[in-house]
């Protein structure tokens, strides 16, 4: 049964039960964790324990390490800074996801499924005759991204190393060479993803958020223990935190 035009998730009110895809609920609850329901509720798949711990790596390596730099935590902690609950700091942290911040990984998937292995290096070249960047190689702070090494290592160790990573091993390799660029996190990710099944490339920006949403999440709670306004001292370092009272 299939409840309001959905098949993602339901109640079946005669067997008082929740349903997600075609499992209860409860036995999910019971039987599988947290990986295991991504996989099952995005792509119907039961994933092996190399998958799931590939997977939880990829989490990992999103959920932070770059301080206030990223858009994403900036705006959260900015938003935090007006004594906003966590719910609108989080979504105003979502909001500043834009085209030049999380969506390399969509785009670096896109041309992972899109682009044949053969046709790679071709690929590559027509873009650096034309001078555009191919999206999830490069990194804005670091001249090399540290975490795609040990995401490689794992996938190498646990066995997922399909067509995608190869493709984004031979685009490193050839804009290392010519450019000094190195893979970041969303270009040997979004290969990764591919890798192990998902295949719509949306999938990628939202795993990112999932992952950077723990230290958004930790970010705006350190950021609601200062005084209002504080968040600002960190792009105006001599500006005075304004104490507001009621008279």
């Amino acid at each position: 049964m299939q409840g309001y035009g959905s098949s993602v998730d339901w109640p079946d009110l005669n067997e008082k039960q929740l349903y997600v895809r075609d499992k209860k609920l409860t036995e999910m609850i019971k039987d599988q964790d947290f990986i295991d329901a991504i996989f099952h509720t995005w792509i119907q798949k039961k994933p092996t324990e190399a998958e799931k711990k590939m997977l939880n790596s990829v989490l990992v390596s999103f959920c932070g390490g770059w301080s206030i730099l990223p858009p994403v935590i900036f705006s959260a902690r900015l938003a935090a800074t007006t004594k906003a609950p966590i719910s609108q700091c989080l979504a105003a942290g979502f909001s500043a996801s834009g085209p030049a911040h999380t969506a390399a990984i969509h785009g670096i998937m896109d041309i992972y499924l899109n682009v044949e292995t053969e046709k790679i290096k071709d690929f590559v070249r027509e873009k650096l005759n034309k001078k555009e960047r191919i999206p999830g190689f490069g990194h804005p702070v670091v001249e090399k991204d540290p975490r795609p090494e040990i995401l490689y290592e794992k996938c190498l160790e646990l066995g997922v190393n399909g067509d995608a990573v190869k493709k984004c091993k031979a685009i490193e390799g050839l804009l290392s060479r010519e450019k000094g660029v190195y893979a970041n996190v969303d270009g040997i990710n979004g290969a990764i993803l591919v890798d192990l099944g998902f295949q719509d490339p949306s999938y990628g920006p939202a795993l990112f958020l999932m992952g950077r949403s723990l230290s958004m999440t930790a970010h705006i709670l350190e950021e609601m223990k200062n005084p209002p306004f504080e968040a600002l001292k960190l792009v105006h370092p001599g500006l005075k935190t304004i104490e507001y009272t009621h008279k």
